[in-house]
């Protein structure tokens, strides 16, 4: 299985702990900023709503969009490394292309050491791998 190189882990971290501190302010802020002013709603109460909002909710919605990009482009950086045997035009056909025997045997052609069957096998480990990594979430609209 495919993960995220450990270099990354500790950045990934920080950025899943700064979404969960938004969350957090998200939750809290509509409680305190009605304990900000006195029952009577001053116009700039709507503004200061619209910035809080804006401030977490968009932000920590953006901030996860983000993030899985970040985190499918280490996971994609990472198989690409684990089968550096491929070329990054192989890898790409073998990945758009899936097993086939025709594809085995082009690439056997410039991978005259390894054998047939050892071959066969990178590509359906490569191509199942690549069908595990996650797929793009639909961005929220908030």
């Amino acid at each position: 299985m495919t993960t995220i190189p450990e270099s990354m882990v500790g950045i990934v971290g920080q950025l899943r702990a700064a979404i969960a501190q938004l969350e957090s302010a998200e939750r809290a802020w509509p409680k305190a900023l009605d304990a900000a002013h006195s029952r009577s709603e001053p116009p700039e109460v709507a503004k200061m709503e619209e910035l809080l909002h804006s401030a977490t909710h968009e932000t920590a919605s953006e901030l996860a969009f983000t993030l899985w990009h970040l985190e499918s482009l280490l996971l994609r950086v990472s198989l690409r490394d684990r089968f550096k045997i491929f070329t990054a035009s192989q890898f790409d056909r073998v990945v758009q292309q899936g097993w086939s025997t025709a594809l085995v045997q082009e690439l056997a052609k410039e991978h005259p050491s390894v054998s047939l069957i050892e071959l066969s096998e990178l590509i359906k480990e490569l191509w199942s791998e690549w069908q595990r990594l996650p797929r793009a979430p639909q961005p929220a609209h908030g």
